[in-house]
């Protein structure tokens, strides 16, 4: 090779050197990106089912409330249908406000 077609090829090895390293680089960045999306998900999905229990020991109490009112005021059948029924209307409202 003579010198000015050495300086020729450098650049281009250069450059694929280059692009190599940042087709690496990017690569790693998308392997990073995606393990922290993983991980957010992973807490999104504990958060969620938290959330679900909690809603459930919450549903579960009120029930029990509600037999105890029932039970201990002596409500008919009728009675405690209508009690039933204004609850459930209560928890729709309360959803309707969070949403």
């Amino acid at each position: 090779f003579t010198m000015k077609e050495s300086s020729l090829l450098t650049p281009t090895l250069t450059s694929s050197a280059n692009n190599a390293f940042q087709r690496g680089v990017v690569a790693g960045t998308c392997r990073a990106v995606s393990a922290l999306t993983n991980e957010f998900q992973d807490l999104l999905d504990s958060a969620r089912i938290d959330e679900r229990k909690n809603q459930s020991q919450v549903a579960a109490a009120r029930l029990v409330r509600l037999a105890a009112h029932i039970t201990q005021e002596g409500l008919t059948a009728v009675e405690a249908v209508e009690l039933l029924r204004q609850e459930a209307e209560a928890i729709e409202h309360q959803a309707q406000e969070l949403h």
